[in-house]
């Protein structure tokens, strides 16, 4: 067996020299990569994750910078943890995150925080608070404008900032999910909110002509839904044989489901349905496939499936 050397031409020593000198000229990326090799063998140190952090935010690295922020504070105690929280906050203030922000907050009030630091976060906090309540107040305003008006793409975007926000609160959602005019694919993103905050009230959503009553914080997101994996489970051994077809087929389930969601088919004859998945599935990997002939019911469906990818690819950015 050979011998591992680990800096067969370089102390430890040195490569801390190296990345610091890097960072103190202004290579934020060649000290990226040495700070992150000395990360590898195990050599931390307050310093040099926070001059990594620095590097990171300096290399327009800026979702990373956060992530990384909120993972080494973890590994801090007193005013050095304080530090890096509050480096964390900065940018996200900087991107004008203010959801996010208060997320990561308040579940930092949740830590052993000295009375400084606790004081100076909650303050903090209070101005966010007050940001999040004009800033929140406008968007729903402008949600509201944009589903009336039929704008979908605008409310998805819209609906995607209000993640965090108590839409579930105000009563005049509710009549959007019950509205034939409201496109189906944002029925399915309201009533993720309504998922997300746990609402524990009846409520009816209209989709394609057919209404279901339904409790929100019964209910799973689209994705783990049982028709979802019943469809998965159906195409399984696709995988092996063609796994670019399979990995199409997922993506369809998916979206299929997202689409129709929470309405559940009746999947006692499978069979139907698999196989039209795996013909539109064919299709999407060769567009100059020709349509074989099926029976009626396989035909029903891949009309289903087809007029569900269209709308959900009208408003969401599909990966297929």
């Amino acid at each position: 067996m050979k011998k591992v050397i680990l800096f067969p031409s370089i102390s430890k020593e040195n490569l801390i020299e190296e990345a610091n000198d890097a960072f103190l000229s202004g290579d934020y990326e060649e000290a990226i990569n040495l700070y992150e090799k000395l990360f590898i063998f195990g050599i931390t140190s307050f310093e040099l994750h926070w001059n990594y952090l620095i590097s990171l935010r300096n290399n327009d690295q800026v979702k990373d910078a956060v992530e990384y922020a909120k993972e080494f504070s973890e590994y801090y105690t007193g005013e050095e943890q304080f530090f890096i929280a509050e480096f964390a906050i900065a940018i996200m203030l900087e991107e004008e995150d203010y959801l996010k922000t208060a997320l990561y907050i308040r579940e930092l009030l949740q830590l052993d925080l000295d009375k400084t630091s606790r004081q100076q976060i909650v303050a903090i906090l209070s101005i966010i608070d007050e940001q999040n309540k004009v800033s929140h107040d406008k968007t729903l305003t402008d949600l509201h404008n944009a589903i009336k008006q039929g704008a979908h793409q605008k409310a998805w975007f819209l609906l995607e900032k209000t993640h965090f926000s108590y839409v579930h609160t105000n009563p005049t959602f509710l009549t959007y999910l019950n509205d034939t005019k409201v496109h189906p694919v944002i029925k399915t993103k309201l009533l993720e909110l309504y998922i997300y905050h746990q609402y524990k009230e009846e409520i009816t959503i209209e989709k394609f002509g057919k209404e279901v009553t339904v409790i929100p914080n019964e209910l799973v997101y689209s994705d783990e839904a049982n028709l979802v994996n019943e469809l998965r489970q159906s195409i399984e051994h696709i995988e092996q044989s063609n796994p670019s077809l399979f990995e199409i087929m997922e993506e369809l389930i998916k979206q299929y489901v997202y689409v129709m969601y929470p309405f559940q088919k009746d999947l006692t004859d499978i069979a139907s349905i698999r196989e039209a998945f795996v013909i539109v599935g064919k299709k999407h990997l060769s567009s100059i496939m020709q349509m074989k002939q099926v029976d009626d019911e396989t035909a029903t469906h891949i009309y289903n499936i087809e007029t569900c990818l269209e709308l959900y690819n009208s408003i969401v950015n599909s990966i297929i």
